[in-house]
């Protein structure tokens, strides 16, 4: 591969890696490093990438790896519990303070979620992914990516509405 075909086909991904893996990190400084570190692996594999079938799914596989292993170390650092209060704290979902409140709980709720539906929602609903696309991702077929993601969704749905019914009397 020379070095505008590099240009082309990888450099050019490098601002969705960053969101993807600053989603997974809510670090904007870790997912720079995490993304350059993925780009200089992918710069020295630079002959092989021509045996890849989608270097996007290869390189948001390394970056969804490498997220991973940097949330690996802060959990060993941090509680976990406070991991999952940081993460998707950055996005804002609307102008209201109400609506800033129901993201904020959707965004908490999502970080609660086990892998690999965590990842599957955000790909899918955030990063507007296709299915085809999320299943080289998560090493998994469309068909249980589409079940992980009505699981998801369902877990998300019901425990906004438990969230939101809390202290009302129903009768």
């Amino acid at each position: 591969m020379t070095t505008d075909e590099f240009k082309t086909k990888v450099f050019s991904l490098k601002d969705r890696l960053y969101r993807f893996s600053k989603r997974m990190l809510n670090d904007e400084v870790e997912a720079q490093d995490v993304v350059q570190d993925v780009l200089m692996k992918l710069w020295s594999q630079k002959e092989e990438l021509y045996k890849c079938q989608s270097i996007e799914a290869f390189a948001m596989t390394m970056v969804k790896n490498r997220s991973l292993d940097k949330t690996r170390q802060k959990t060993n650092r941090f509680a976990k519990s406070e991991i999952l209060k940081q993460q998707f704290e950055t996005v804002d979902y609307g102008n209201t303070y109400e609506q800033k409140e129901m993201g904020m709980i959707v965004r908490e709720i999502i970080g609660q979620l086990d892998e690999p539906q965590k990842t599957i929602i955000h790909l899918r609903d955030i990063e507007e992914y296709e299915f085809d696309e999320i299943a080289p991702l998560v090493n998994m077929n469309v068909e249980t990516i589409r079940v992980n993601l009505s699981r998801a969704r369902k877990k998300v749905r019901e425990e906004f509405k438990n969230r939101m019914n809390y202290g009302t009397n129903e009768l």
